[in-house]
């Protein structure tokens, strides 16, 4: 009797439960975007920074070069959640994996001026959408040389303010060089060279910076072995807009000392 009293729960179960492997009925994602973030005076992409995000495991702790988060909200619904889309370090974007509807967006994680009540729509399919963004600061008139006498490199260049309107407490300009094209502030092996910082620079005005390619000297961990460089020129504003430091940058450069 006992034994016929566990078997009779076991089909009940078995009949009703069915329904558990059977496959939901939502939809899969319905829509694409791309698009870029483009610089209102220009007309160009804007260059965008890097993060280092870090995720940890059992091996221990790993290192992601990661570019600027575009904070992105789907409404319409009952319960809205901020979602975090990465931009390249070009100042462009994609996300195969969305759904047609009404978005909104902050730009409290870019290296520009944030703006309220930014809006989009997606369509089933391929949208592209392009924002129109003022950033903090822009690298103008940029040369990048290298002197093989002295075993450096030269980056001349002017800092325009996005919007001299905007309060700042200055601006911090940086040369920067990597092993890869994920470089900057955050990825910078050349972070202890005096000579390729300079701090309250003047907007405006011709500055000048040196990149030491010694492979003996204070940047032997980039140039000691002969191979391609990745460089680029950084400059941020100090302000309480730019509450993240967030640097605005030159396109990246490939050299290699010859």
């Amino acid at each position: 009797m006992k034994k016929l009293l566990y078997l009779i729960p076991c089909l009940m179960f078995a009949l009703t439960s069915c329904e558990m492997f059977e496959f939901d009925n939502f939809d899969g994602h319905d829509a694409k975007v791309h698009g870029a973030f483009i610089d209102k005076a220009t007309g160009e992409p804007v260059q965008m920074e890097f993060y280092a995000t870090v995720s940890s495991s059992w091996w221990g702790t790993t290192t992601t070069p990661a570019a600027a988060i575009m904070r992105v909200t789907e409404t319409g619904w009952d319960s809205e959640s901020v979602q975090s889309w990465y931009v390249k370090y070009t100042g462009k974007y994609q996300n195969d994996l969305v759904w047609a509807g009404d978005y909104k967006l902050d730009y409290s994680k870019m290296n520009v001026y944030n703006e309220s009540g930014v809006t989009f729509s997606l369509k089933k399919g391929d949208n592209e959408v392009n924002f129109q963004v003022t950033p903090y600061c822009r690298i103008k008139d940029e040369v990048i040389t290298y002197d093989a006498a002295t075993k450096k490199f030269k980056a001349t260049f002017k800092v325009e303010l996005g919007d001299a309107s905007k309060p700042n407490n200055g601006v911090n300009v940086m040369f920067s060089a990597n092993t890869n094209n994920f470089v900057g502030s955050n990825f910078n092996l050349c972070n202890a060279d005096a000579g390729a910082k300079k701090t309250n620079v003047t907007p405006g005005e011709t500055i000048t910076l040196y990149l030491d390619a010694d492979p003996a000297g204070v940047n032997k961990n980039e140039f000691e072995y002969n191979r391609p460089h990745y460089l680029r020129i950084g400059a941020v504003v100090t302000s309480t807009e730019n509450p993240n430091n967030l640097y605005n940058y030159s396109p990246v450069y490939v050299a290699t000392p010859a």
